[in-house]
């Protein structure tokens, strides 16, 4: 889903800046004469005339290399519309359900996987959704959005600081999860190069498959998202040699129960203001 999308990107972009070796050019100076030159002011010139020389090469081989990648991502991405799977019709028709779906209660266990350089690591991610209160904890570091109050708090479990952002900009997105009811058709598109429906443990699931070719780099995002729950159950994210570097799936899904305890602001740590953003 697009605002699901950000978080998902950035980490790849993260791991991927920390991978990728960062090469340097530097222009040679050129040869310099040992014979002294006649006049200064000759010298001046002649320096002159080789910087401005050098500056306009520059600029044209940065224009040109500008000009050729908007071009190359540009193709890349005319090329993923040809090539899409998607089934319109169903998928609109999919999409209005959803969006049409009351809201639920809901407690979802997840654990996520990352891969990349050779290392590994793994995590529980809890998430909640609970009377107008968001909650996401990963690995103890825990976020909690109170709707009514607008606030967004943060803290790391079995610590007494945290932070309280206020006055969040309206199109800045701080739920932990991605819902049909929050964005439109168009931008569900956008990306979009395989869409169909699924089975995963036995459960419809709409399988929604993304392209982004951004920085340089292209990355694939895969969800599996429940018809029945409204929620995703299961996303890859898999970088441009096939390499899926993040999963995660959900292990445990509730809905429709007490889940206050989650979604509770601690009186036991106290929360610095800061402005939204």
């Amino acid at each position: 889903m697009k605002k699901f999308l950000p978080i998902l990107l950035a980490l790849v972009l993260v791991l991927s800046g920390c991978s990728k070796e960062t090469t340097t050019t530097t222009t040679p100076l050129a040869e310099q004469t040992t014979a002294k030159a006649t006049t200064e002011v000759a010298t001046e010139e002649s320096k002159e005339t080789t910087e401005k020389t050098t500056e306009e090469s520059t600029e044209e081989e940065s224009e040109e290399s500008t000009e050729e990648k908007s071009t190359e991502e540009e193709s890349t991405k005319e090329e993923s519309k040809e090539n899409a799977q998607i089934d319109e019709e169903l998928l609109k028709s999919v999409f209005e359900d959803l969006q049409n779906q009351d809201e639920i209660n809901y407690y979802a266990k997840s654990i996520m996987n990352m891969s990349y350089g050779g290392e590994s690591m793994e995590m529980e991610i809890i998430q909640c959704h609970y009377n107008g209160f968001d909650m996401t904890n990963t690995d103890g570091s825990i976020s909690i959005y109170d709707e009514k109050e607008d606030a967004y708090y943060s803290y790391i479990e079995g610590t007494n600081e945290g932070t309280k952002m206020i006055d969040i900009e309206e199109d800045v997105s701080v739920s932990s999860t991605p819902t049909f009811s929050e964005e439109s058709y168009e931008d569900l598109l956008d990306g979009l190069v395989a869409a169909r429906i699924e089975k995963l443990n036995g459960e419809d699931v709409l399988y929604l498959e993304y392209l982004d070719t951004e920085e340089g780099m292209e990355v694939t995002m895969k969800m599996w998202y429940s018809i029945k729950n409204n929620f995703p159950m299961k996303i890859s994210v898999v970088d441009e040699t096939g390499n899926a570097f993040m999963e995660s799936e959900v292990t445990e899904f509730r809905t429709d129960e007490d889940f206050s305890e989650f979604v509770k602001i601690p009186k036991d740590v106290t929360f610095t203001e800061i402005e939204g953003f």
